[in-house]
């Protein structure tokens, strides 16, 4: 593999780069790189939408057996949320478009530059749109249990505990996606920029 010193020294100094042996393993890279995040982007796609179809029905069975308002409508909130992202998840949040075959490298470039830019916008609002709603949702279920536990004279606080894992599993996610998902996005990204920034 030609470093990337010697590839953005010969990106700046031919005019036919692409036709140079450097340009044409560049552009198979670039190729590669674009494939694997379509790959990446639509087996998360399929694995997400599965769970956001999960999520929806389970807290649709359980908003229809709750026994006071507030959890059903707490569940209510959360099924709804998991129904959304499973719709807007593959419809918002593909991967790479494709391109003909014979595109060149600039166009691949691009494309795959955009494609990093979309599935960090998605990550940076899904917490938004997803995790905040269903948090919600969980919270006031919870927060039903614990008045309806008070009303029959039951201690409330015992619900404390599952109200603290709940918002750990929540901060946990987000946290993932914020500092672990983003970051490798953004490096990738980075790394297309680095190695063909003299290019522009």
């Amino acid at each position: 593999m030609i470093p990337p010193d010697e590839l953005r020294q010969i990106w700046s100094g031919q005019r036919d780069f692409e036709r140079t042996k450097g340009g044409k393993e560049m552009l198979a890279s670039v190729i590669e790189k674009t494939r694997t995040l379509d790959r990446m982007v639509a087996a998360r796609n399929m694995r997400e939408c599965l769970a956001g179809v999960f999520v929806a029905a389970f807290f649709a069975w359980a908003a229809w057996s709750a026994p006071s308002v507030l959890e059903r409508l707490g569940m209510t909130i959360v099924s709804l949320t998991g129904a959304w992202y499973a719709y807007y998840l593959p419809r918002y949040g593909k991967g790479p478009r494709r391109l003909d075959p014979s595109a060149n490298l600039t166009a691949y470039r691009a494309i795959l530059r955009e494609g990093y830019d979309q599935q960090i916008r998605l990550l940076r609002s899904v917490k938004y749109w997803a995790i905040l709603p269903a948090y919600v949702g969980v919270l006031m279920a919870r927060i039903g249990t614990g008045m309806r536990l008070a009303a029959e004279g039951k201690n409330p606080w015992t619900n404390v505990s599952s109200v603290a894992i709940v918002t750990a599993i929540f901060v946990a996610v987000w946290l993932l996606m914020e500092f672990r998902s983003l970051p490798r996005l953004q490096r990738l990204k980075n790394d297309l920029s680095a190695v063909t920034k003299n290019g522009d």
